[in-house]
């Protein structure tokens, strides 16, 4: 996908004016981002790439919520683990992000699939502020091939923007970090955060829903 595409691909989130994009590096590129970006530093003698999370060290189900819509009202179990969030309300913080991301010098995105086999795969775009975090994903997900990249269209997209602080009184969030699932959009959106297991646990609910009703 050369970045004309990428961008359009973008676009489709509100992002008008995007900095640098740095699409599917190779993991040695991607921990030299890290380190110049002092997100994390090299652990002697091992070499590994290490990184602090900050407040938040594990996931924040507190603050996970899912679009209740046509597509999920019926379909979800919801409670305190599946909270509800508005179709509406989700859009405006859409919007949010994609000013965020306006002002951001480098954006990175990982094209991948979830899941080994290819009947049951999910092609999942992430784009991310945070170089590590795209490690994360480049590392976690299966990497398509040169030719699959090729011709490669994201089924979802996770949005993740550490950075991006909620303000639960105007956003409608329990606090400044958010993360949310939008099954009509296919849209994960994490921010305020920079535990990155959010971006895994995501894909894997997306994963358990869509999964059963298609095969």
């Amino acid at each position: 996908m050369d970045l004309a595409v990428r961008k359009e691909s973008l676009e489709r989130f509100g992002v008008e004016n995007l900095g640098a994009v740095h699409e599917n590096l190779p993991p040695a590129r991607l921990v030299e981002a890290s380190v110049r970006r002092r997100e994390g530093m090299i652990s002697e003698p091992s070499g590994a790439l290490v990184v602090r999370t900050g407040k938040r060290t594990g996931r924040s189900p507190k603050d996970r919520f899912i679009v209740e819509d046509d597509l999920t009202r019926d379909a979800v179990d919801w409670g305190a683990v599946n909270k509800p969030f508005s179709s509406e309300a989700f859009g405006t913080l859409l919007e949010k992000a994609a000013r965020h991301v306006e002002n951001l010098e480098e954006v990175y995105v990982v094209d991948a699939q979830a899941g080994a086999d290819e009947r049951y795969s999910l092609n999942v775009q992430v784009v991310t502020e945070q170089a590590w975090q795209a490690l994360f994903a480049r590392q976690l997900f299966r990497r398509p091939d040169r030719n699959e990249l090729d011709s490669f269209e994201p089924e979802w997209t996770v949005i993740s923007m550490p950075g991006l602080l909620m303000e639960p009184e105007e956003d409608g969030t329990e606090s400044e970090t958010f993360v949310g699932l939008d099954f009509t959009r296919r849209v994960v959106l994490v921010c305020g955060t920079t535990y990155a297991g959010e971006i895994k646990k995501s894909i894997f609910t997306v994963l358990n829903f869509v999964l059963p009703t298609a095969h």
